[in-house]
């Protein structure tokens, strides 16, 4: 399975502090997408893709995704929470070629909206909040979860 992501999955660093893997990454965008930011309580400012006519989003394609990896990413996106839902749509590569990939967008949580238009600027300034708080908390909370549901 192809991933495409385009936010904080995309920077190498921390795809890789994710999942404890280096992964190939391959430029490209999705058509009939917008970025923003997602308003929810509590949250460090992330970005969402949403379905948005004439609009593209830039990003990259994780290709060839284990499920371990999946696993991560969809705990790590708060899939069964709904505040993300993995849907299938196309990507462009830079060389023109399409490719069949999944992409994180908005899920259907009440307690969130859409923001306004994600500035890419405003993730780079919390870069390091999430290298060195966010992903660490989520990590050590999803392997004690883990532990725990191998313990039943």
């Amino acid at each position: 399975m192809n991933l495409f992501a385009y936010g904080l999955l995309m920077h190498p660093e921390l795809l890789a502090q994710l999942t404890g893997k280096h992964h190939t990454l391959l430029p490209a965008s999705v058509k009939n997408y917008d970025r923003y930011f997602l308003n929810k309580p509590g949250w460090t400012q992330v970005s969402v893709a949403a379905p948005c006519p004439k609009a593209s989003v830039p990003g990259v394609i994780i290709p060839n995704v284990t499920i371990d990896t999946l696993k991560i990413l969809d705990a790590f996106e708060f899939l069964e929470e709904g505040v993300y839902q993995r849907v299938k749509t196309t990507a462009h590569l830079e060389n023109g070629q399409t490719m069949s990939v999944d992409i994180y967008q908005i899920g259907k949580a009440k307690d969130q909206s859409l923001g306004h238009k994600w500035d890419p600027d405003v993730f780079d300034a919390n870069f390091l909040k999430y290298r060195n708080q966010v992903i660490p908390e989520f990590l050590a909370d999803y392997r004690a979860k883990l532990k725990l549901s191998k313990a039943k």
